[in-house]
């Protein structure tokens, strides 16, 4: 895979020191090309996206918390056992955090899901997924903000990197 329609309006000089960030536009997918942005991941692995912890997850995974185990990680109100309206989940492992909007047990609407390492998302989520509009910050102070499906850039959106750089375009 490539990089697809991607030009550079504004030039630079590759490697100086004060040099213009440089402005991309066009389609790109993702973590294919040495200069598109990171997926997520770790700080080894940019490109790997983070496993997504769903409530499926911790189902096979034989943790599905219930009574006192729930009542230690959430915060919030509670609709026949479900995590219901605006709450707060800290993750068993300490590593992710969410806070928002919960419908019959799964993240629904708006909210922020924080991991351990300084990456923040803040925006929509469909039935426990990060899926619909949102921003997502690394640690290094690079951001995207545009559409996401199911935890991945997908769509339209703007990328911009640490040192200034921006891409814009479509996502795959």
């Amino acid at each position: 895979s490539t990089i697809v329609q991607m030009t550079q309006t504004e030039p630079s000089i590759s490697g100086s020191r004060g040099s213009s960030p440089r402005r991309h536009t066009g389609s790109a997918r993702s973590g294919v090309h040495p200069e598109s942005p990171p997926r997520g991941g770790s700080p080894l692995n940019p490109f790997r996206p983070p496993p997504r912890i769903t409530v499926e997850t911790h189902v096979r995974a034989g943790v599905l918390l219930k009574g006192t185990e729930l009542e230690k990680c959430y915060r919030g109100p509670l609709v026949n056992g479900l995590r219901q309206g605006t709450g707060t989940y800290d993750y068993p492992n300490r590593y992710f955090k969410y806070a928002g909007d919960y419908v019959e047990g799964k993240k629904h609407g708006k909210g922020t899901f924080t991991m351990g390492d300084g990456s923040v998302y803040e925006g929509e989520f469909c039935q426990d997924e990060i899926t619909g509009k949102g921003k997502r910050t690394w640690p290094d102070g690079s951001t995207y903000v545009g559409d996401f499906l199911n935890g991945e850039r997908t769509g339209v959106g703007t990328y911009t990197a640490a040192n200034g750089d921006v891409f814009e375009g479509e996502f795959f």
